[in-house]
């Protein structure tokens, strides 16, 4: 599930248009819409693992991997930057 939201995600990323002055298309516009739902797809899964794993604590908490520390990082730099 999380994979095909990753997939899906960066389908989405890739039909983004940048236009000057800011101008958006309406594709464009539709598609800043689902930001959101990726999101919280993400910080889910991201407290899922939080909760199974551990914060940082203990060997094999969810800090003590790269994967997941990248993971961490996508994540609060989504919710910052909404």
């Amino acid at each position: 599930m999380v994979l095909l939201t990753i997939i899906a995600n960066c389908v989405v990323l890739a039909l983004e248009e940048h236009l000057p002055e800011n101008d958006k298309t309406p594709l464009s516009l539709e598609l800043e819409k689902t930001e959101i739902y990726f999101l919280m797809i993400f910080c889910i899964e991201a407290t899922f693992k939080i909760v199974a794993l551990g914060f940082v604590m203990h060997r094999g908490a969810y800090l003590r991997n790269a994967w997941n520390i990248m993971d961490f990082v996508v994540v609060i730099t989504g919710s910052v930057s909404l």
